[in-house]
């Protein structure tokens, strides 16, 4: 086995030998093995986030702050992130994209108008996945299975997330399943089973299609109101299908359309 590290000095942590300084990687390599594991810490410029484009995993957060140098950004080889994932954008950036990444310990993102957002490989946030300051379109989450926390907001016209299946964390301070705000038209979330977590679809004025039909479990409270498009039985259906599962908690529904036929189950 190899060891590498970058030229910053050495200290050991956890049985890791880590550079101190701004980035730490240590590179060890095995017949069928290579891992290269960085320190995370603030990126503002280009030449920054380019010395983690090597890291595999990330300890500890990852805070990038936009400046006009960067208008994209991406880490190509990242497939864990120990910690949390912050982007702040006042409009520089273009894209962001991260095609290996798999599990995060949090995502934050707060993006003024990126024109592509690409998590393709994301499977696991343990903490929050918080969308709810950022301008893009389409949210496409083809492989994500759990989220500590989900909430989106903003001019998203498109959400996929076809295999989602829980939200929630026992340990985790901020539960919350909340769409509000979004202009989109349909929100079907087809794997989705148990939110260990509020649920909240709210304000969404274009909304005219929601469909959970796993949904079997939340937590209190459950408030689906003022999305002015979406026929109010479908709401009351979503309502129903909770108590079923068990859930007697508080529940507003309001300011949906009241004359909107309902479509067959």
């Amino acid at each position: 086995m190899r060891s590498l590290a970058m030229p910053w000095g050495r200290s050991a942590v956890a049985g890791l030998t880590l550079a101190s300084g701004a980035l730490a990687c240590e590179v060890e390599t095995a017949e069928h093995d290579v891992s290269v594991v960085c320190r995370g810490g603030d990126v503002q410029t280009a030449a920054e986030l380019a010395q983690y484009e090597s890291c595999l995993r990330i300890t500890g957060d990852l805070q990038i702050f936009t400046g006009p140098d960067l208008s994209v950004v991406e880490l190509p080889n990242l497939i864990v992130l120990d910690g949390t994932l912050m982007i702040y954008s006042s409009g520089s950036v273009e894209a962001v994209e991260f095609p290996r990444l798999q599990t995060a310990g949090a995502i934050d993102l707060s993006l003024a108008q990126p024109e592509q957002l690409r998590l393709p490989a994301l499977e696991h946030v343990r903490g929050m996945l918080d969308l709810n300051r950022s301008r893009f379109a389409m949210l496409d989450l083809p492989k994500l299975r759990h989220a500590g926390s989900f909430q989106l907001s903003g001019p998203v016209t498109e959400l996929h997330a076809p295999v989602l299946e829980t939200v929630g964390e026992w340990e985790y301070e901020r539960h919350a399943f909340s769409i509000e705000e979004t202009r989109l038209t349909v929100l079907e979330l087809p794997a989705l089973r148990r939110l260990d977590a509020s649920l909240t679809v709210s304000q969404n004025v274009e909304l005219e299609i929601l469909d959970m039909p796993r949904l079997g479990y939340a937590w209190e409270p459950v408030e689906l109101d003022r999305n002015t498009r979406l026929p109010t039985c479908m709401a009351e259906r979503l309502a129903a299908q909770l108590a079923r599962g068990g859930y007697d908690g508080p529940v507003l529904i309001a300011s949906n359309d009241d004359d909107a036929p309902c479509p067959l189950p």
